[in-house]
């Protein structure tokens, strides 16, 4: 995912834009806590609150910044799983302008997106910090500036492309090492190196070299969205020594969720929202296609709302006077592709709604973290119907630069992502948590998704579901005796008697137990595999391709394995 694509081939009202976003299942590793008494003792942690201070103008940290940091400057590699509005530029910025530090020099921060990039060095101009943007209008004078021993800015800022072509990027870095003024690396919105394949923009692959290339030089990966899978093909891609992990909760307690059915003529649906609850607000709609987004955003607006489109092919300047717009709130609705938002500091987006279902759980995740980010309450709406999945599945299947594996991939991402919006009973934030690793309570919600709101006063009605279980646990038991990395959804289209093809390749049909839930719905069965993923009877691990690093996620039995006789 280090750009956004454009399907040549689609139609019309099929030009999906496409970005890479991760799956989960298992937790993440955390550092120990980051409070300030357990650095007080660094020789770094004095200057490191002078300078939160002096320059960025902050009174404190948020929670494991000052680890980050601290471990940063000692010469660490460091990653920081921050959720949107958690700090993760800071842990890289505020390095780069300390004298202390076992490394010193520059500090290259790699970006994917230009409109990241811009915004964060225009931030780090307003406070007076030296900072150089590497990019195509960048002056010669500039490079020259840079390439001159008497003067070493505090941060590079340089997109993946620049370092893999040949205008000068890369020979300055490595001048810069040779001259031992090269302090360290950061990779920021690094979950994008997770990719499936040719789908994404393959400049990111030459990060490999970053270690081998520059061997002791720091490196610091930095995402809102990476899931126990991500972190792992994060690490192995930069090749990171020991790093130290650092996370923050994914849970956005500010943020309510609403899933909805989507019919005919949704705009006027959404329209009618907007003009009740939010008439002054500004907010985000996504929509899957550029034709999409053209078509609702000028029924928008020769309805008497301030929207504008925005995808990929629009010109990049007027992309820009867009998002200016936007933020100063002179344009209200920003109606876009995911090509929009990384990048967008905006803190009082007011509402995210999706007027069609996101590719994958960390896709919706990332995009409707883009509200709220002022901590104050955001609305979080999302149109379905089951008809889009055939599309999603129709253009997989129509791209010939993925091969069978990754087509795959992606068709679990799109299957699981409809089976969240068809899920009507359990807790929707414990959901999006639970494939972060995370433990959420469900009366923790407070009744802030559809979910709990509409079974708050409910009776709840319960049914014995113990023989599916157990059904389903001697099935994972065979599966594990006679077969190998079998992912969830296989499994579960086994279960079910599916004679899909991965199914047979598999060779699940001959496994004892193969359709045994055949009558059994599939939103239960799901929900059953989810419930024994929780109680580790079922278990998710990674198998990480040596090559490229990349992993793919497969089923196993968990401790009930050693208890399997009991059942069987």
């Amino acid at each position: 995912m280090w750009a956004v694509l454009d399907n040549p081939e689609a139609d019309d009202d099929d030009d999906i834009e496409i970005v890479e976003t991760p799956q989960a299942v298992v937790s993440a590793a955390t550092a120990s806590s980051s409070t300030a008494s357990v650095y007080a003792q660094s020789r770094y942690y004095a200057e490191a609150f002078d300078v939160l201070k002096k320059v960025f103008k902050l009174p404190s940290f948020h929670d494991h910044q000052l680890g980050a940091i601290i471990s940063y400057l000692e010469g660490h590699d460091v990653v920081c799983y921050f959720p949107t509005g958690g700090g993760k530029s800071l842990c890289f910025q505020l390095p780069a302008l300390c004298q202390g530090g076992k490394t010193k020099g520059v500090t290259i921060v790699i970006v994917p997106l230009r409109a990241l990039m811009e915004d964060q060095v225009t931030k780090l101009r307003g406070l007076n910090v030296d900072v150089v943007e590497f990019s195509p209008e960048t002056t010669q004078a500039v490079k020259q500036r840079i390439f001159d021993q008497r003067w070493y800015p505090n941060l590079i800022y340089i997109t993946p492309e620049k370092w893999s072509t040949g205008d000068g990027a890369k020979s300055l870095i490595t001048e810069l090492y040779r001259r031992k003024v090269l302090a360290r690396f950061a990779v920021d919105e690094a979950h994008l190196l997770s990719t499936w394949g040719k789908t994404f923009r393959s400049e990111g692959v030459c990060l490999r070299d970053l270690r081998t290339e520059y061997p002791e030089i720091p490196i610091m990966a930095v995402t809102a969205t990476a899931t126990p899978q991500v972190q792992q093909e994060i690490m192995g891609i930069l090749n990171l020594h020991e790093p130290k992990v650092f996370s923050q909760s994914a849970n956005r307690p500010n943020l309510r969720y609403t899933i909805l059915p989507k019919p005919k003529g949704i705009v006027p649906l959404i329209m009618a929202y907007i003009r009740e609850k939010h008439p002054q607000d500004v907010g985000i709609v996504y929509c899957l296609s550029r034709k999409s987004c053209e078509k609702v955003a000028e029924e928008m607006s020769r309805n008497g709302l301030s929207a504008r489109h925005y995808h990929a092919q629009v010109d990049k300047e007027e992309q820009k006077s867009l998002v200016d717009a936007w933020r100063r709130g002179d344009c209200k609705i920003i109606v876009a592709t995911i090509a929009f938002g990384m990048g967008v500091d905006k803190p009082d987006v007011r509402f995210v709604i999706h007027h069609d279902v996101p590719m994958s759980i960390a896709g919706y995740l990332q995009e409707t973290g883009r509200a709220g980010r002022d901590g104050k309450v955001a609305d979080c709406v999302l149109y379905w119907n089951w008809a889009e999945k055939k599309k999603f599945t129709s253009f997989i299947d129509k791209d010939e630069d993925l091969d069978d594996e990754q087509k795959a991939k992606q068709k679990e991402d799109i299957t699981e992502m409809f089976e969240y919006c068809h899920n009507q009973v359990d807790c929707r934030r414990l959901l999006l948590l639970r494939k972060y690793g995370e433990n959420f309570e469900r009366e923790d919600c407070q009744a802030t998704c559809d979910n709990c709101l509409s079974h708050k006063d409910d009776t709840t009605i319960t049914q014995d579901v113990t023989d599916i279980a157990l059904s389903l646990v001697k099935f994972a038991v065979n599966v594990e005796r006679s077969c190998t990395l079998v992912s969830k959804s296989n499994f579960i289209l086994g279960f079910r008697g599916s004679n899909a093809k991965s199914v047979r390749d598999k060779g699940l049909v001959d496994v004892d137990g193969y359709g045994s839930g055949k009558q059994v719905e599939q939103q239960i069965v799901d929900r059953l595999y989810d419930e024994l993923i929780s109680r580790d009877i079922v278990e998710s691990y990674l198998v990480q391709q040596p090559r490229t690093k990349y992993s793919n996620q497969y089923m196993k039995v968990g401790f009930f394995s050693s208890l399997e006789l009991l059942v069987i």
